[in-house]
């Protein structure tokens, strides 16, 4: 009989030994692959728990690349899988599938609404922190009742931040820009502030610098806080009548919603400035956009 062939190697061939299923025919699976393949299964199993187990961060709306220097990750990320996204998401559909295998999520103000809708889509979620204490676009009462820890920040320079943005935003307006006309020089001109807290009343003294005049009004407001804050009280009527830049510094509230409607609007200077650095549902949308279009 003609022994075995030999490979180059001057080794034997090994047989391959066909395996027998549990239903008695042979599979003609070797005896190694099928025990390959159960380690296999066995490695994806141990695998797809040990995921299970890590925690996963998402910070969010990092778009001017600052979280990352603002805090040391080092210890967090010795534990955990942390991941910065930089660029807003497309619609709630993207931020679901981008959110969906995370267990924290810390958000930058509320550049990303979270309606209970997204929150329901979000399993693994356990904790949402967030900068400030107010987000209207966020469903945080949705969130701890799924039993999802909520943390915020309170203090910072906030008031400044926001009084600067809205005195940046008066400054600009209509100066470099292609297609308008050229923005007044601020300095002589009257600022109509509704709404004279904290945020209120720091743009107040930046405008004082610039010796303009300061109107302000709100619901609550009284003659006491106006003058503290060297401003002079008056109607909402009055205000939008006489002011060449009008800024809102409301908190949102049922009560404050749309307090700028169509005939608020009307009443506004021609050429008048508007800035609304609070929340955009101060003011009725519908109607700032039939005014801008109709001049």
């Amino acid at each position: 009989m003609e022994g075995p062939s030999l490979s180059q190697g001057g080794h034997e061939p090994r047989a391959r030994i066909p395996c027998r299923s549990s239903a008695g025919g042979d599979d003609g699976e070797p005896r190694s692959c099928a025990l390959r393949c159960r380690r296999q299964n066995s490695d994806d199993s141990a695998r797809s728990k040990e995921d299970k187990l890590v925690t996963r961060i998402a910070v969010l709306d990092d778009w001017q690349r600052v979280a990352r220097a603002s805090a040391d990750w080092a210890p967090l990320m010795a534990r955990a899988e942390l991941r910065f996204f930089e660029t807003p998401f497309a619609d709630e559909d993207d931020a679901a599938r981008a959110l969906a295998e995370f267990d924290i999520v810390l958000v930058t103000r509320e550049r990303t609404p979270f309606p209970p809708s997204l929150v329901a889509r979000l399993p693994r979620l356990k904790m949402f922190g967030l900068t400030g204490a107010r987000a209207g676009l966020i469903d945080i009462a949705g969130m701890i009742s799924r039993g999802i820890t909520v943390c915020y920040t309170g203090g910072g320079p906030s008031a400044s931040s926001t009084a600067e943005l809205a005195l940046g935003l008066a400054a600009r307006a209509g100066r470099f820009q292609l297609g308008t006309e050229a923005g007044p020089v601020l300095d002589g001109k009257t600022i109509g502030l509704i709404g004279l807290g904290r945020i209120g009343a720091r743009m107040a003294s930046y405008c004082r610098a610039l010796d303009m005049k300061v109107l302000a009004w709100s619901q609550n407001l009284t003659d006491e806080a106006a003058n503290a804050a060297g401003a002079t009280r008056v109607s909402k009527e009055e205000l939008l009548s006489a002011a060449d830049v009008v800024s809102l510094h409301l908190v949102l509230s049922e009560r404050t919603r749309g307090i700028l409607g169509a005939a608020d609007l009307a009443r506004m200077k021609p050429g008048a400035i508007l800035i609304n650095t609070a929340r955009a549902p101060l003011v009725d949308e519908t109607a700032l956009v039939d005014a801008v279009q109709s001049g």
